[in-house]
């Protein structure tokens, strides 16, 4: 139970945040996930310890995929909707083959490196948003 307010908490704080930059939400909620847990974390005295703060990652990693869902769903049915199609399909592919590598897979790089490639896809996604003319529109 206490995990599903947390989730209904987080969605809902991102969901105000959508008109900020995505980046800047994405580590402010990072830095309130280290604080929330900061006594978990130090406490912890099991194998698995690092997983609190991986989730943290997962939180950060979530708030910017969450944007670039929304940019993604604006630019469906318009002009831009291959394209778009395209940007994601290529930041997963290069996600994925970056997973496998040993350095960054499992580690704290790389989550640092999925920060970064969620980041990206977002700016790409906004960038060809702005650049595309709106759905049902002509330029």
């Amino acid at each position: 139970m206490k995990k599903i307010v947390l989730l209904m908490a987080f969605v809902a704080h991102a969901s105000v945040a959508q008109a900020q930059d995505p980046r800047a939400v994405a580590t402010a909620e990072y830095q309130a996930c280290l604080k929330e847990s900061e006594q978990a974390r130090k406490a912890c005295s099991f194998g698995g310890c690092g997983n609190i703060l991986g989730a943290c990652y997962e939180r950060q990693i979530a708030v910017i995929e969450q944007d670039s869902a929304r940019v993604y769903e604006q630019l469906q049915g318009g002009a831009c909707a291959e394209s778009a199609g395209k940007i994601g399909a290529e930041f997963s592919g290069l996600g994925d083959r970056l997973a496998k590598l040993q350095q960054f897979d499992g580690t704290w790089s790389g989550f640092e490196l999925r920060v970064e490639l969620a980041a990206a896809k977002n700016k790409s996604l906004t960038l060809l948003a702005s650049d595309c003319p709106a759905v049902g529109k002509g330029r």
